[in-house]
C-alpha cells in the first residue's frame, strides 16, 4: 500500500467533509483512499501535485455528464460523483454491455480502484505537475495541456501525447477536420506540414534520454486518417517509457468519447477495435494496437499504435 502525504491527505479529508453526505464514514471516501492508494503511479502523481501546490482542491463536477477535469488556476480537479460509487461503475466506465465483451476489457485489478483512479488520473493529466512553468488558462470541454513552443518537437511524456490524441478523436467528426490549423488549435501543439509525401502533416519527438520515439501523421482525402506510432529505435527495449497509461486505462477513456468496443483483432500485432457514427452520416474506425511491457511484465499491455479513419459509408 502507498503512503498519503500529510499535503494530498488534507485535499482529501476536505472533500469529505465538503462534498461527501456521510463525510469520511462514506463509502465513496473509502473507495478514494483505495484507488490512491492502490495505484504507485497515482499515488506518486497525486503526492507530488499536493507538495508543489498543483492541486489544493477536489470538488463535484457540477455537470452529471462530465468525467473529471482539471482547473490549473483554481488548482482543483473536479470528479463525478457517480465514478465513486460501485453501484455505477459499469455504467460510467464500460458502456458496452456485452458480456463477452466487458469480459475482455475489464481490468486486472480492482475494478474500482481503476475507475476512481482512471478518474483522478485524467485530471492530473491535464494539470501542470509534469511542467516546470506550468501556464494557467480556463476550464474547457477540450483536453489539452500546454501549448508547446517548439514547433514539430514538443517535449511530452507518453500519458501527454495520448492526452492529444483523445482531444482529437472527441473533436473530430468529418475529414474537414483532418486540416492542419484545426488539429494544431484543438490538440493545442504546433504541426508541421510533410513534403515527402508520408502524411500531409505531422509532428514528433522523443522520449526524453530513452531509446523510444513518438510520431502523430494526419492525412486527409476523401476520409480524414490519423495515426500515431511509438517507436523503439533501441530496437529491444523495455516499454516501460510509453506504458504510463496502458490499454485498461485508456479504454474507458475512448467509451466515454462515444467510441463502441468491436473487439480485439490482429493485424502484424494485437488490437483493440473500436467504432463511431456520427450524426453526419461520418463513421469513424479506430484500432489501439499493444504490447507487452518486458519479458517479466508481458501481460502488462502497452499502447504502441493508435490508428483512426474517418469516413462516408459507401464512398
Amino acid at each position: 500500500m502507498n503512503k498519503i502525504n500529510p499535503k494530498l491527505q488534507t485535499v482529501l479529508d476536505n472533500f469529505a467533509q465538503n462534498s461527501l453526505p456521510n463525510g469520511k464514514k462514506s463509502d465513496e471516501y473509502r473507495n478514494l483512499l483505495a484507488a490512491v492508494t492502490a495505484s504507485h503511479a497515482l499515488n506518486e502523481r497525486l503526492n507530488t501535485a499536493a507538495k508543489k501546490g498543483y492541486l489544493d482542491k477536489l470538488a463535484v463536477n457540477k455537470n452529471p455528464n462530465a468525467g473529471a477535469s482539471y482547473n490549473a488556476s483554481k488548482t482543483r480537479i473536479s470528479i463525478n460523483l457517480s465514478q465513486l460509487k460501485t453501484r455505477l461503475l459499469f455504467q460510467t466506465t464500460f458502456l458496452d454491455k456485452r458480456s463477452s465483451e466487458r469480459s475482455a476489457s475489464l481490468p486486472r485489478k480492482n475494478p474500482m480502484q481503476y475507475t476512481i483512479a482512471t478518474a483522478l488520473t485524467i485530471g492530473l493529466l491535464l494539470s501542470a505537475c509534469s511542467t516546470a512553468n506550468p501556464i494557467l488558462k480556463k476550464e474547457g470541454n477540450i483536453m489539452n495541456q500546454d501549448t508547446q513552443q517548439i514547433a514539430g518537437r514538443p517535449d511530452l511524456t507518453a500519458p501527454e501525447v495520448l492526452t492529444k490524441v483523445l482531444d482529437f478523436l472527441r473533436y473530430a467528426q468529418s475529414p474537414e477536420d483532418f486540416e492542419i490549423e484545426t488539429a494544431g488549435k484543438v490538440m493545442n501543439l504546433k504541426l508541421l506540414e510533410r513534403t515527402d509525401g508520408y502524411s500531409d502533416f505531422y509532428i514528433g519527438n522523443k522520449f526524453g534520454d530513452s531509446d523510444w520515439i513518438w510520431s502523430i501523421n494526419f492525412t486527409k482525402d476523401q476520409s480524414g486518417k490519423m495515426r500515431l506510432h511509438f517507436g523503439d529505435v533501441g530496437g529491444n527495449s523495455s516499454a516501460t517509457p510509453i506504458c504510463q497509461m496502458d490499454l485498461d486505462q485508456f479504454h474507458p477513456l475512448l467509451v466515454q468519447a462515444g467510441f463502441t468496443y468491436t473487439g480485439k483483432g490482429r493485424l502484424g500485432k494485437p488490437f483493440n477495435g473500436y467504432e463511431k457514427k456520427y450524426p453526419n452520416g461520418y463513421e469513424a474506425d479506430l484500432q489501439v494496437f499493444y504490447e507487452g511491457e518486458s519479458a517479466e511484465k508481458v501481460l502488462h499491455d502497452c499502447i504502441n499504435e493508435i490508428t483512426f479513419d474517418i469516413f462516408k459509408p459507401g464512398s
